[in-house]
């Protein structure tokens, strides 16, 4: 061996020692060692601007002589038309997200489920005017401030359809609650004299342009991580009753609670006139949109699941079953592997509902109501709550009514306005 290599050899290996030394220390001195910070949970979220998280602090109905219309802010959102301030009939408002708002049919009220629902009426020898204060992206929120700016509108029943946004607009109110925060990935690399290195030199030189897709792209990882940041720290949050998931978690208590609060808030605020609230169906065969791991799961099984969901996806359901089962056992709380798992279930005519339900749940930022929001129903004593038929499980869980997600196609609407139709006229309607 010459000496310009014994020397390099060394210097090698000396190197290798002083760095394992380096490594030794850090970890016995702690100033590395990993922790994962909790993030702040939004806890009453009220931000300027439609539809951001929360109650909006401007008016969205607007006074002009003997005219009601939108306000400037409201019209990027609304497409309610301009109404007088003194109805000539019954006067109804129907409040929620985009579902109410009709989209994808939003151009054309008379078949959204408001717009049928007036027709329906009509036929049955009720005048009504029937008008819908459905927003792009609105939540309970939303619903509480617009019912109490109408109350001075003359209604004569408020219908309540909300739900789909919930957990979106907390997901806005969480990232708005934690504009620093900064996990990387929540099994970072092991080495505390990586992680020394990252702190002498930072995290790399920053990246002057992006594009729109690459700012949505971050946002959602950004999100998934203070999701994931949350539930790290509550690991026993799932709790299991006969196969099926029911969430327990930190977010699903806020959000829940903020839900009942706000309905609560609208019938406080309309006692012993109509007001009827429809339970919003889910979509059962929606994928998930936010999938994460047990906070227990080690990265290297995390790369596996990865790997095998991908290649699992290509087999047909015969073969691929057994293997998304296989992937449940590994990370029950895997939103994606449920959902396969229940998809192949329907198509080879087993039982698939715990399955595709357990997906619904168990998908951390869902634009679907979860079993916890629709059971805070049941808790608003004296609310008269109904359930639309057609969403049934003899009926497939209304599966061809669902445009997508949360929105229904015309038919879809026309069942919701049939069911809210004769939850009227069991209040007395028919005259």
């Amino acid at each position: 061996m010459t000496r310009n290599r014994l020397f390099q050899f060394l210097s090698i290996f000396f190197g290798i020692g002083i760095l394992c030394a380096i490594e030794l220390l850090l970890r016995v001195n702690g100033t590395f060692a990993h922790t994962v910070l909790s993030p702040t949970l939004p806890s009453d979220w009220k931000i300027s601007g439609i539809p951001a998280a929360g109650q909006p602090q401007s008016t969205m109905l607007v006074r002009d002589g003997n005219t009601i219309h939108l306000s400037q802010m409201a019209k990027s959102h609304m497409k309610t038309p301009s109404f007088e301030l003194e109805p000539e009939t019954r006067r109804i408002f129907t409040f929620g997200g985009s579902a109410t708002l009709g989209v994808p049919v939003e151009d054309q009220p008379e078949q959204t489920f408001p717009g049928q629902l007036s027709a329906l009426l009509a036929q049955v020898g009720v005048p009504n005017e029937t008008l819908y204060l459905g927003g792009a992206s609105f939540g309970s929120d939303h619903v509480n401030v617009l019912a109490n700016e109408v109350k001075s509108l003359s209604p004569s029943a408020l219908l309540i359809y909300s739900g789909n946004n919930e957990y979106f607009n907390f997901g806005l109110a969480l990232s708005q609650e934690n504009p620093r925060y900064q996990t990387g990935k929540i099994y970072v690399q092991s080495l505390h004299t990586v992680r020394l290195l990252n702190h002498l030199f930072g995290r790399g030189p920053t990246q002057l342009t992006i594009s729109y897709e690459q700012i949505k792209f971050e946002q959602d990882i950004k999100l998934a991580e203070l999701i994931q940041g949350v539930l790290y720290n509550e690991p026993n949050s799932i709790i299991w009753e006969d196969g099926l998931a029911v969430r327990n978690d930190s977010i699903t208590q806020t959000v829940a609670n903020r839900f009942k609060n706000n309905l609560r808030s609208v019938l406080d605020a309309y006692p012993g006139q109509t007001v009827i609230i429809g339970e919003v169906p889910p979509n059962l065969f929606e994928p998930p949109w936010l999938s994460l791991h047990h906070p227990d799961t080690s990265q290297s099984t995390q790369s596996a699941f990865t790997e095998r969901t991908s290649s699992i996806q290509f087999l047909p359901c015969e073969d691929a079953i057994h293997e998304w089962e296989k992937l449940i056992q590994m990370d029950a709380w895997r939103a994606d592997a449920w959902y396969g798992l229940g998809v192949c279930q329907h198509e080879l005519g087993l039982e698939y509902e715990t399955s595709l339900r357990n997906a619904l749940e168990l998908d951390m930022n869902p634009g679907r109501p979860t079993a916890a929001l629709n059971a805070v129903l049941t808790e608003l004593d004296g609310a008269d709550v109904i359930r639309f038929s057609a969403f049934e499980d003899t009926n497939d869980f209304g599966r061809s009514l669902f445009h997508d997600s949360c929105h229904l196609t015309p038919e879809g609407y026309g069942t919701v306005a049939k069911d809210f139709r004769n939850a009227l006229i069991a209040q007395g309607w028919a005259f």
